[in-house]
């Protein structure tokens, strides 16, 4: 009975990375968490200095793209009608690195 109930508990929360990049002082990651019936929202962190903070996260399949260039974080994402209360889009600077959004109409 309990290797059911850990089994089952293990597959509600898989950490799915869609994408990874790390530099000399920094990673990013863009992931969501997969559960049985549906998915998390999209986050995108940032860690340096053994200091993680999430800078963006959006309904699922929001995120198009993250990149890095030299100080700036670039997150490509989809244009929404309207935001959600628990949405995050840490604007201006965070941990030295400037972040932009790019916004694809539809």
């Amino acid at each position: 009975m309990i290797f059911i109930t850990v089994l089952t508990t293990s597959c509600w929360n898989k950490k799915i990375i869609l994408k990874k990049i790390i530099d000399d002082e920094i990673t990013i990651r863009w992931y969501y968490y997969s559960y049985i019936s549906n998915n998390s929202d999209e986050i995108v962190e940032l860690e340096k200095d053994k200091m993680t903070i999430v800078i963006s996260k959006l309904d699922g399949n929001t995120i198009q793209d993250i990149n890095v260039l030299n100080d700036t974080i670039f997150i490509k994402r989809y244009e929404v009608e309207e935001l959600y209360d628990t949405d995050i889009l840490l604007n201006g600077s965070v941990l030295g690195y400037r972040i932009k959004y790019v916004v694809i109409k539809n």
